[in-house]
């Protein structure tokens, strides 16, 4: 079967006047033209047309055809994977990437069941938060080997999470974890924040030490100082909490000390911040180097195999098995690209 990214996704590259493009034989991409429109490309493969060009030329001008993929988010996260098997998705809540209702052959692990998700969001509804997006929950995860609550390793063809990482208490165990699920050939997409250009903007870069230190304490919560800073240093852009690189104005504090405060003290009494702290801050270049150290070490069993650059505040990183060895010499220029990534603001 092929995979989602070769499929046509709706909408077209318009020219200025909301018009389809006209474009020349030179800047004319056949195939391109083919991946948008895979009837078209079953029509060249049975001799109906020589090529695309010649649709497009006859046809596909004046029928608005579009020229090119056009990638919406889901498919960025799904475009490296083969749905054809059985999936997880990881934390959906109440916007899942693929849904079981649009047919996807998927399994859900989340926080809470689905009826206390609902509960948890209800009062949401009002600011736009579709609970009615929530789904059956077949596996609720507190932190346990991943294995043993879904009964099995080596289950899962394909496996996608939004926005989930960073709220991992545990980050390591948690991927050696993704590992032991997915089948040899299976993948693990994720979009993750870009932590320039959202709430965590002012928060350091996440280092492998402190997920390392993380993993030796086997920590199945955020830690007082984790819930402390996520409150307290929260950022904000003329009232947004995520934003796109290049936008002007200055970005301030959300809340006061006393946020901050409040969460350390609640975190010192049991309070259970499980799935709202951010724990870890990514960029893409800092997360490349973290996946690299940790597979050098031997600690995890995935290596990047797709990523797309940042969008928005988020970026996209598919894993699968196999480590990322890096030798010395070329893992001070990955510390180096995390460092400076940091500065690109």
């Amino acid at each position: 079967m092929a995979r989602l990214g070769r499929k046509t996704i709706a909408g077209a590259p318009l020219a200025a006047d909301g018009s389809s493009p006209v474009m020349s034989r030179a800047e004319f991409d056949e195939a391109s033209y083919l991946a948008a429109n895979i009837d078209i490309a079953e029509a060249v493969a049975a001799g109906v047309y020589a090529e695309g060009w010649v649709h497009y030329e006859r046809h596909g001008r004046a029928e608005g055809r579009v020229t090119r993929v056009i990638e919406t988010r889901e498919h960025k996260i799904l475009a490296a994977l083969d749905t054809s098997g059985l999936g997880l998705e990881v934390g959906p809540c109440h916007s899942p990437i693929a849904p079981k209702r649009a047919g996807y052959n998927v399994e859900i692990l989340d926080y809470l069941n689905e009826d206390a998700l609902k509960e948890h969001y209800a009062a949401l509804r009002a600011e736009g938060i579709d609970v009615d997006g929530i789904e059956h929950v077949d596996y609720v995860w507190k932190g346990e080997p991943i294995a043993e609550v879904v009964g099995g390793a080596s289950k899962y063809e394909w496996m996608i999470a939004s926005h989930v990482l960073e709220h991992i208490p545990d980050p390591i165990r948690f991927l050696q974890g993704v590992a032991e699920i997915l089948t040899p050939t299976g993948r693990f997409s994720m979009a993750l924040p870009d932590k320039r250009y959202c709430f965590d903007h002012f928060q350091p870069l996440s280092n492998t030490g402190a997920l390392l230190d993380a993993f030796t304490e086997e920590r199945v919560k955020p830690t007082a100082g984790q819930v402390f800073q996520y409150f307290a240093h929260c950022a904000q852009l003329d009232g947004h909490i995520a934003w796109a690189s290049g936008l002007g104005g200055e970005v301030e504090f959300r809340h006061d000390l006393t946020m901050g405060t409040n969460g350390w003290r609640g975190a010192l009494d049991d309070a259970d911040f499980g799935g709202e702290v951010h724990c870890w801050r990514f960029t893409p270049e800092s997360f490349r180097l973290l996946i690299a150290e940790l597979g050098t070490m031997g600690l995890i069993d995935l290596k990047i195999v797709d990523s797309r650059p940042t969008n928005g505040s988020e970026f996209f990183v598919t894993l699968g098995h196999g480590r990322t060895i890096v030798p010395e010499e070329e893992r001070i220029a990955l510390v180096r690209a995390a460092i400076s990534s940091d500065h690109e603001r």
